[in-house]
């Protein structure tokens, strides 16, 4: 799935600063959640970045099982790809593709 594929909303969380993301579409629609601590790790011997984060869980309506424990793959990259794109749009730049 490319990043900009990810279908999510903001919603509120009951902190008035924080807000969460919730999954509007596909196996996890309506899975809320939110980022609690995100970094970006260079790697300069390869010249490559990671995004790397830590999320708690709020709401996992169809009890998809593996969310809790961090254990679904699909998921933690559709999380990554969500975090991806709102950093991009916060920052209001493009991505560049490979072997530009």
């Amino acid at each position: 799935m490319d990043f900009k594929e990810a279908k999510y909303r903001y919603t509120d969380t009951d902190h008035p600063d924080l807000w969460a993301v919730e999954i509007t579409e596909g196996k996890f629609t309506g899975v809320k959640y939110k980022y609690t601590v995100w970094n970006i790790e260079r790697d300069l011997a390869q010249d490559k970045r990671r995004l790397k984060f830590n999320y708690e869980m709020i709401e996992n309506p169809q009890a998809v099982p593996d969310l809790e424990d961090k254990k679904d793959k699909e998921f933690l990259s559709l999380m990554g790809n969500i975090l991806l794109n709102i950093l991009l749009e916060k920052a209001k730049i493009e991505p560049q593709k490979s072997g530009e």
